[in-house]
């Protein structure tokens, strides 16, 4: 789904790439559209990308879910953080429902972990840590099978589990808009 012209996704949902700069030593910066790259001088290069939507309404969600879902078009891991209540499984009730999930998507706040299927049989790990404490419990229930099956995987509260994360992976930050029925998301890679 598009946005539409620049000054369209301006108007709508007030959407900001930014660069963040690092003073290195020996390294170029370089952007392209929403992407950073940073070229060293072995020639290697590591991407680096953050995309902020702010201001987004209860309504808008589902455009920005589709916008995360290009941006992380190659990327199967998604951690969200914010606040209690701040929409993070609003959020990923909405990117669920533009992947094709039709059941009932609900935080698995108990069970740990949800698994979705859409309707080409693709399954999406709703994961929901806040009740984890140790890193070992992860490990108990076999998140390193979830991690490594190549499906999405939508991780809340992922504090606790932030080490066994593969790079690359993205974060999803979420915070307070500028009045109470909006919300600033922010979409940084890792």
């Amino acid at each position: 789904m598009s946005f539409g012209s620049e000054s369209q996704r301006s108007k709508n949902l007030d959407v900001k790439s930014k660069m963040t700069p690092i003073n290195m030593p020996n390294f170029i910066w370089v952007q392209i559209i929403d992407f950073q790259l940073i070229f060293k001088n072995s020639g290697t290069f590591t991407l680096y990308m953050e995309k902020v939507f702010d201001n987004v309404s209860l309504n808008e969600m589902p455009d920005v879910a589709n916008r995360i879902l290009e941006l992380a078009d190659n990327i199967d891991i998604l951690k969200f953080e914010g606040n209690l209540g701040a929409g993070k499984t609003t959020l990923i009730k909405a990117l669920c429902h533009a992947i094709g999930i039709e059941q009932n998507v609900q935080s698995p706040t108990f069970s740990i972990v949800n698994v979705y299927e859409n309707i080409d049989g693709q399954q999406i790990y709703h994961f929901d840590c806040y009740r984890l404490n140790y890193v070992n419990e992860a490990y108990d229930f076999g998140i390193e099978e979830y991690l490594d099956s190549g499906n999405k995987c939508f991780i809340e509260w992922p504090q606790v589990i932030d080490e066994l994360l593969p790079k690359p992976h993205f974060l999803v930050e979420i915070g307070d808009g500028l009045d109470s029925s909006t919300r600033k998301i922010t979409l940084k890679s890792i």
